[in-house]
């Protein structure tokens, strides 16, 4: 994809870790409330606070003290918490946070709840951070009012950047004009004309129950209104420069190789493969190859260039694999006519081969298209 493209990937959110701020007394009681019913809490709480209340440090409650807020968030978002929860004011937290936020792909949810408990407000990453989710769960928790302000949500229509997310697809993005995200939940808002091009209806009908002036496209040709909003649904790279794209991750990449083989070499031939299927690598489910090479160091760096896992099928499943592209040269040394091809067929039951193999003096790659619900 272009670098002025934004890309965005769904947030692993199972075990979230969730950092949440005190200053005063019937703040940190609060935070413990919290703490007791969700998991994965660490409670951050006011020096002056903490070393004052007897309570603090009986029944295993743990609380981290801090001497500043603005010094004690920042520590929190540089470690990387999913969830912040500031128990204060508003405008602190504002402040706190200001020079800390840089992109909504990766910042955290952030939270202000206030003492009393009464309200929770989803302040950052409402969407694609889960703030707008955390907020309707603490809130739920301690016997309050979740506080959302995104529009999507005040209107009860479903966002785009969250229904994408949730069906573990990525997001891509022009970050100027008609391409933004921000841009076209405008107009489906507003109930102006968005075009939809989505082959396989993973969104379709969603959008159409909810936003009637989605104007969907029967084929994928370019249309003549090139600045025309759009959403574009599919594995293939969009034509359209300034649509916002939806990347299934429908593809499984086969792969072979030879001993030793270094990564770059794996990580350029799927590359070319991709770009000469006119297909995105951000499609890309999961690498698989055979058992033996379980332990080759550039399968896995690989796998972590691509953003993908990387599995392996035994022996004995790839040789009973009838593929277009046997070898007996591979059979001879390893004892099966195929792997990447065989790979990629066998990791899914429903696999169909949609790139047969392609090679270079040590690595073999195919790929597979997979039904992706």
């Amino acid at each position: 994809m272009a670098s002025e493209n934004r890309i965005f990937t769904c947030r692993p959110e199972e075990h979230p870790s969730v950092a949440v701020f005190a200053l005063t007394s019937p703040a940190f009681n609060l935070a413990k409330r919290i703490q007791s019913q969700i998991p994965n809490v660490i409670c951050y709480v006011s020096e002056k606070i903490l070393y004052n209340t007897e309570e603090a440090l009986i029944n295993g409650v743990q609380a981290i003290p801090f001497k500043n807020i603005g010094e004690g968030i920042g520590k929190a978002w540089n470690e990387k918490f999913s969830v912040i929860v500031c128990i204060m004011a508003t405008g602190i937290v504002v402040r706190s946070i200001a020079p800390l936020i840089k992109d909504k792909r990766t910042d955290p949810a952030v939270l202000v709840i206030d003492e009393a408990g009464a309200f929770v407000i989803s302040l950052l990453a409402g969407h694609i951070g889960g703030a707008n989710c955390w907020a309707r769960r603490i809130a739920s928790a301690i016997g309050a009012i979740p506080v959302i302000t995104t529009a999507s949500d005040v209107r009860g229509k479903p966002a785009l950047d969250v229904m994408a997310l949730q069906k573990g697809c990525t997001i891509v993005e022009s970050q100027k004009g008609y391409g933004s995200l921000a841009c076209v939940m405008r107009r489906l808002l507003d109930g102006e004309k968005v075009h939809l091009y989505d082959p396989e209806s993973l969104v379709l009908h969603e959008l159409v129950k909810h936003y009637p002036s989605i104007s969907p496209l029967l084929t994928s040709e370019t249309l003549s209104d090139k600045q025309s909003p759009g959403i574009w649904v599919s594995e293939k790279i969009c034509p359209h420069p300034n649509w916002v794209v939806i990347v299934p991750r429908n593809l499984i990449v086969g792969v072979g190789c030879n001993r030793g083989t270094e990564a770059q070499e794996i990580i350029d031939l799927i590359t070319r493969v991709f770009d000469s299927a006119k297909m995105m690598t951000e499609a890309i489910r999961c690498i698989v190859s055979i058992d033996i090479k379980s332990d080759e160091p550039g399968l896995a760096q690989a796998a972590r260039y691509f953003g993908c896992p990387l599995f392996f099928q035994k022996q004995a499943k790839l040789a009973n694999v009838r593929v277009p592209n046997p070898s007996d040269e591979v059979k001879k040394h390893i004892g099966v006519t195929s792997v990447c091809e065989a790979a990629a067929l066998t990791f899914h039951p429903e696999a169909q081969l949609v790139i047969p193999k392609r090679k270079t003096r040590n690595v073999t790659v195919a790929v597979a298209k997979v039904p992706f619900h």
